[in-house]
């Protein structure tokens, strides 16, 4: 009897094999022994035992723990499968150094990729280690991975087959975790569909587990480690690529400083910065010491430009590639002429060669040369008046050197003679027909207006309620105007003390009353700029006097009282700047001066026409009292 219901058992499997395999739990692809390769090339074995669905006992042992003083150990816990995906282990293990009994409870997480028959583990402090089954199951030698670090734009990437997670560690020199990543091998479209994978900012991880908004910093003698789900795995520590680069001939050099490799490296330059259809590469060879330099030029090919990038490599004989953009500076020179001082930045720090001609005509008097450290690329170096003790005249002509790079710079005439916070007003003096740059604001940023001056006179106006910004007196310090060079170097006008006092004259009937008091025998000084038109833009007559007129009025035209009516100043000049006090005799103010109060009384000023309400433009008048007594 026995052996019949045996033989129908056999049949109905025999018939039914799907419904019979129904019944029978699938093994979990976690079971079994499984060896590994620490990332320090110390042995580990692995061994994952329990029912099919789990839960699961793990136990590994490991040749070298850092944990343990680089001495073995053994971890032991329990493990169940993920709900939410079968292909995660969830394990709780305790770890116990065999030598110093030392323990540690911690958290992994296995991951089992199908493709590969492997598992991986991701630790906390960034570091994955692959593990294979013993005796085959996967691809005994999976592809090498050759990492490729930029560190100038912070990013990893490698060439790979397509289908493969990689994950990818930064550490700093000491191992200290900056940043890990998870991607996966694919095509890329910017590689014209080679396969692979390029780290991108969203990518980043940082040490607590948090996204990161920008990627991390990755600095020379940091490590990079990248691990593939295949057990190819690379790590390559980061040479320091320095470079200097020549704007004037158009090429680079620099070093390399990778001392951990013995032979020369294969250096590669890059012309990424260069707006060209395509790269040009140039190379050379260097011994990776730090003193041995390599070079690459473009002359003729690429006009290399401030902040256009050159990237330069090198590919050490561990088969990766580190590569820094190298950014070309922009060396300039800031001066001014009334304060007998410039500044300079973006030299190559060491020694700067200073040298200040009459002239920028061929064989000028060298009037001055020195030299003066530049501290940092970025920085600013002062070369302040008591170091030349030259005082400063218009063409004069400054040259700047750091053996590498050179500009020069014409001293020009630029002023600012009005800061009104009143009425958010920058004015001053420039070169005819040039074009003005004015700077407002507090010491770490500035609003810039630009503003041609004046084809006659060089008066600028700036007028920063058009931008809606208030000036304020704490910025008086941090504010100037700049008129530049065909090459970025500028002239400079400083804004004035605080204490002159801004009068607007224009289309007002009659004389226009400054309240500012003076006393008999003060001394006050005054500036005055500005543009007048006598007639309305409707002036029928069309008269050749309907022009624009400075504060020093028409040389030659003296009016006298006539049948247009009364002018304030008769015998002075015709649109001149006028002054008085109170009602006293009116005087020549014209583009200011020093004048000597003849009364006490309050400033009047008007400019010198007979009939004021039809005016176009402002005259504006700046006064310094001088202190009595």
């Amino acid at each position: 009897m026995f052996a019949n219901v045996l033989s129908v058992l056999v049949i109905l499997a025999l018939a039914f094999p799907v419904v019979g395999s129904a019944y029978a739990a699938p093994s979990s692809p976690f079971l079994g022994k499984w060896r590994a390769i620490d990332v320090d090339g110390s042995e580990m074995s692995l061994a994952i035992g329990g029912p099919p669905a789990g839960p699961f006992q793990i136990t590994w042992t490991d040749d070298y723990i850092s944990y343990c003083n680089g001495e073995a150990g053994i971890v032991r816990g329990t493990a169940s499968l993920n709900e939410n995906d079968p292909n995660l282990l969830e394990a709780d293990v305790h770890l116990e150094c065999f030598r110093s009994g030392a323990t540690l409870d911690f958290h992994v997480t296995f991951r089992y990729h199908p493709i590969t028959n492997t598992l991986s583990i991701r630790y906390w402090f960034g570091q994955v280690t692959i593990w294979h089954r013993p005796g085959g199951g996967q691809a005994e030698e999976p592809p090498a991975l050759g990492l490729r670090v930029n560190y100038g734009h912070d990013w990893v990437e490698s060439f790979y087959e397509a289908g493969h997670t990689v994950w990818v560690a930064i550490t700093d020199g000491d191992g200290n975790l900056k940043a890990t990543a998870e991607l996966v091998t694919e095509p890329k479209d910017f590689w014209g569909g080679e396969t692979g994978f390029q780290t991108q900012w969203s990518d980043w991880i940082d040490p607590d587990g948090n996204s990161m908004d920008n990627p991390p910093d990755i600095q020379p003698f940091d490590w990079v480690y990248g691990w593939v789900d295949n057990g190819a795995s690379a790590q390559v520590q980061i040479g320091d690529i320095s470079g200097t680069i020549d704007l004037n001939a158009d090429s680079i050099e620099g070093t390399v400083n990778a001392p951990w490799f013995s032979d020369e490296v294969e250096v590669d330059c890059h012309s990424w910065g260069a707006p060209l259809l395509e790269e040009i590469l140039k190379y050379d060879t260097v011994l990776p010491d730090g003193e041995d330099t390599y070079s690459c030029s473009w002359a003729d090919e690429w006009n290399i430009q401030p902040y256009q990038d050159v990237g330069v490599g090198y590919s050490g004989p561990d088969g990766n590639w580190v590569a820094n953009a190298i950014i070309p500076p922009n060396p300039r020179i800031v001066a001014s002429e009334a304060g007998d001082w410039f500044w300079v930045t973006e030299f190559y720090p060491g020694l700067l060669d200073l040298f200040i001609y009459e002239s920028a005509d061929e064989g000028a008097t060298l009037l001055w040369s020195g030299q003066q450290e530049a501290i940092d690329l970025w920085g600013i170096t002062v070369i302040e008046p008591n170091v030349h003790d030259l005082d400063l005249v218009p063409g004069n002509y400054l040259v700047v050197s750091d053996r590498v790079n050179q500009k020069s710079l014409v001293l020009q005439p630029i002023s600012v003679t009005v800061f009104d916070t009143e009425n958010e007003i920058m004015a001053g003096f420039a070169p005819p027909g040039s074009e003005v740059w004015a700077a407002a604001g507090p010491q770490d940023w500035q609003e810039r207006l630009m503003m041609t001056a004046d084809s006659a006179t060089g008066a600028w106006l700036a007028d920063f309620k058009i931008i809606g910004f208030d000036i304020t007196e704490d910025m008086r310090e941090w504010s100037y105007v700049h008129v530049y060079d065909e090459d970025g170097d500028a002239n400079e006008g400083s804004t004035p003390p605080p204490g002159a006092t801004l009068i607007v004259v224009a289309n007002q009937e009659g004389w226009v009353d400054s309240g500012i008091p003076v006393s008999a025998g003060q001394s006050f000084m005054i500036k005055a700029f500005g543009l007048m038109n006598p007639c309305s833009d409707t002036y029928p007559n069309g008269a050749d006097y309907c022009i624009f007129f400075t504060p020093q009025g028409a040389e030659g035209v003296v009016p006298d009282e006539n049948e247009f009516g009364d002018f304030p100043g008769p015998g002075l000049r015709f649109m001149a700047l006028l002054g008085r006090i109170d009602d006293g005799e009116p005087f020549y103010v014209g583009a200011g001066g020093t004048f000597t109060a003849e009364r006490d009384g309050t400033l009047w000023f008007t400019p010198n026409d007979n009939l004021r309400t039809d005016n176009q433009g402002t005259y504006v008048v700046l006064i310094w009292l001088e202190p009595m007594g």
